[in-house]
């Protein structure tokens, strides 16, 4: 099934994480409205699976997050629909109301469940309240995926690889996706700061495969 991705650029995200300008990733700022993914699903002849990126979808206001998602049902029959979310924003009630559309995953903007390391991204929540809101959305039914960072200020090797095995624990023989993205330091954020001070060093190409794959092992 192809995958037909929109990116939310930094929808309703509740802060600014310090290594985040997701306008110099994409190079733009405008985001797509429901009316433009209505537009772009129904020209689709073949089942696709719908996935918004890039913001906090649960964190927009319920009548939002319906519209985007009701777009769903003018794609092709069989289409499916995923998104990725921020931790904070995961509850029973809006998972319920997730539950009336075929979500086929939902991610969530886990980073690292090292509190210090989360403190230091400004990132709102510990790492028990991310693997709580990681549970609740397995104990729902949803497939549920972790996009995990590396190369964090203050992360370690070892403080990743702890972050797997709580998950591990926690999934109960549940499907989890791990989806692994090393630290780039981008003009305008926080972090880039902190580079051209000397107070934080990015990894090398090299580190970061290797750190990456011993994760994937």
């Amino acid at each position: 099934m192809k995958r037909l991705p929109f990116f939310l650029s930094m929808g309703s995200c509740p802060r600014r994480c310090i290594y985040c300008h997701q306008g110099e990733i994409t190079g733009t700022y405008s985001v797509p409205s429901p009316e433009d993914v209505l537009r772009t699903v129904s020209a689709f002849d073949s089942p696709c699976e719908i996935c918004f990126f890039g913001g906090s979808f649960t964190c927009f206001p319920p009548e939002k997050q319906q519209q985007y998602l009701e777009a769903v049902f003018a794609a092709p029959s069989g289409s499916t629909v995923r998104f990725s979310t921020h931790p904070e924003c995961i509850s029973g009630a809006v998972l319920k109301e997730a539950g009336r559309y075929p979500v086929s995953m939902i991610e969530l903007g886990i980073s690292s469940l090292d509190d210090e390391v989360l403190k230091a991204c400004n990132r709102g929540y510990s790492g028990e309240e991310a693997l709580a809101s990681l549970r609740t959305v397995l104990d729902e039914g949803f497939h549920a995926g972790a996009q995990m960072m590396i190369g964090l200020p203050g992360q370690t090797r070892e403080s990743s690889l702890q972050d797997l095995r709580r998950i591990d624990e926690i999934r109960k023989g549940h499907p989890v996706t791990i989806r692994i993205y090393p630290c780039l330091v981008l003009e305008k954020t926080p972090l880039a700061e902190l580079w051209r001070e000397g107070k934080y060093s990015p990894l090398s190409v090299s580190d970061a495969a290797v750190w990456a794959g011993k994760l994937l092992n």
